[in-house]
């Protein structure tokens, strides 16, 4: 899903008629792993003009489903030895929720109460619904 880089490539034979290909690979997020960039923002700064600042020095549009969510105008003093990322997270935090890219390769933020009902259930690692009486636990 989304956009990613290749880094290896690496094939597996397990017999004569299946090959497995095992790629590692990332996405725009590790841009975000730079220190934060010099800025023309006035500080402190509004939370929405830091995290679009930050899409445009890692090269990104945000996803527009961000802009409604990112809606308090908490202020943010300059981020002086910190990440994208980690600015990223600390803004991410106050809106409960974190910051991912979308399937286009957009910066999205994605919050707790953003999350679709249906994959709010508590699963084992096979996706099977963990039920305590019989109901489904809730996240």
């Amino acid at each position: 899903k989304g956009v990613f880089y290749i880094d290896t490539r690496r094939e597996k034979e397990y017999g004569p008629d299946l090959e497995t290909i095992i790629i590692h690979g990332y996405d725009d997020m590790m841009k975000a792993e730079q220190d934060y960039p010099s800025s023309t923002l006035s500080w402190p700064a509004k939370d929405i003009d830091v995290v679009r600042e930050i899409a445009a020095f890692i090269g990104v549009s945000l996803d527009p489903r961000t802009i409604p969510i990112i809606n308090r105008g908490y202020r943010i003093q300059y981020p002086t030895g910190y990440s994208c990322r980690d600015t990223l997270g600390y803004i991410a935090a106050m809106y409960a929720g974190s910051f991912v890219m979308s399937d286009l390769g957009e910066l999205r933020l994605i919050t707790i109460h953003g999350i679709p009902p249906e994959t709010r259930y508590l699963i084992d690692s096979d996706n099977a619904a963990i039920t305590f009486g019989g109901d489904r636990i809730l996240v």
